[in-house]
């Protein structure tokens, strides 16, 4: 059988322009709604504007490194800037910023030619990384609903800081989950333990790298977020105790990644907000991947900013304004048998998965039960 899922539209050619309206989208909608994230883009689409050096500085890093789609280089650009400021410089004067005059001092002295370097290097080399725990409570209560109990194998590809199959093993509950799906399945398919049996945890990044955790903690949290943290290392220890998740480093884009990951091993492959910020090659590439590793009664399960394409109902189109769109962060299910039908499950308020509403195709879930 053919990997059946289209997801994206062929790639076309690269501008710098899309990634300054994507800024601009985000100055208006940040993600979370955070007025520190939105006033940084909104200065930094200013900066570019009106500084001609600074235009500059950034449009030939995006020429540069031309992997770089304009979701990955907006959002990785919030996020150096963050982790420059958090973790390199001890300064957190900037989690209280709410415009852009805030901003101005900070960034230009951060873009002056004798300081852009650090800038560039994190522009030209990192990536993103997104470990949010609590947007496992949707794939956890679909594996749930579809196995009941029985052992599962399940792989993470992309898991960041990878707490999301060890946390699921140990049963960690989620955070308060408003569930509009019929009979609350979310939640009740959360209480539920998952009988993992075996676990594997798949990234780029080797998590326990001190340097990684640094990065992850400036990738993972809006500053409104670091205002109030509390007791995160007591969160992370709470993941430790897991016996049948292994940590595999590998890069899913790579060469080498076919030979490492075994093939038709999994009950389910997990893609967590790992598509949004890739071009469309480099999703087939992923999805491929993920095509193989499942059984034959195997499942993938993509949670992302995407909506099925109105066109094909086969095909997913991913959301450059991830900070914006209620609900448009969703939950879908590719199957391997009896058919590979696209199906929608779950639609989230946002990336923060504290409100759920059934998708489209929730009734698949309903059946599986």
């Amino acid at each position: 059988m053919e990997r059946p899922l289209a997801i994206g539209s062929p790639e076309s050619t690269r501008s710098f322009g899309d990634v300054v309206e994507l800024m601009r989208i985000q100055a208006k909608t940040p993600p979370g709604n955070d007025p520190c994230i939105g006033s940084c883009y909104e200065c930094l689409v200013s900066l570019i504007d009106t500084d001609e050096e600074i235009g500059d500085f950034f449009a030939r890093i995006y020429q540069e490194r031309s992997s770089l789609t304009p979701a990955h280089a907006v959002n990785l650009t919030f996020r150096s800037i963050q982790h420059i400021q958090l973790n390199l410089k001890s300064d957190r004067s900037y989690l209280d910023f709410e415009t852009s005059e805030q901003w101005r001092p900070l960034l230009v002295e951060l873009m002056a030619p004798d300081n852009r370097k650090l800038l560039e290097e994190l522009l030209l080399i990192k990536d993103t990384i997104t470990t949010v725990y609590q947007r496992y409570a949707g794939p956890k209560a679909i594996i749930s609903s579809y196995w009941n109990g029985d052992p599962v194998n399940v792989a993470d590809f992309g898991c960041g800081a990878n707490v999301g199959l060890p946390g699921i093993e140990l049963n960690v509950p989620f955070e308060a989950i408003t569930d509009e799906t019929p009979d609350q399945l979310v939640l009740s398919e959360n209480r539920k333990p998952l009988n993992i049996q075996v676990g594997l945890a798949i990234d780029k990044y080797n998590p326990e790298d001190p340097d990684v955790k640094m990065w992850s903690i400036a990738c993972s949290h809006y500053p409104k977020e670091l205002r109030e943290l509390k007791g995160d290392n007591e969160l992370a220890s709470r993941f430790k105790g897991s016996r049948n998740t292994a940590f595999l480093q590998a890069d899913l884009l790579s060469q080498q990644a076919p030979h490492m990951i075994p093939k038709n091993e999994f009950d389910a492959v997990i893609l967590s907000t790992v598509l949004y910020q890739r071009t469309p090659t480099e999703r087939e590439t992923i999805i491929t991947e993920a095509y193989k590793a499942i059984k034959s009664t195997g499942i993938i399960i993509i949670q992302d900013f995407a909506r099925k394409d109105p066109v094909n109902s086969q095909a997913l189109l991913f959301n450059g304004a991830w900070g914006g769109g209620e609900f448009g962060y969703r939950t879908f299910i590719l199957r391997k048998y009896p058919n590979a039908d696209l199906l929608e499950a779950l639609r989230w308020s946002d990336g923060r998965c504290r409100t759920v509403k059934p998708g489209e195709d929730f009734n698949v879930l309903q059946q599986e039960r």
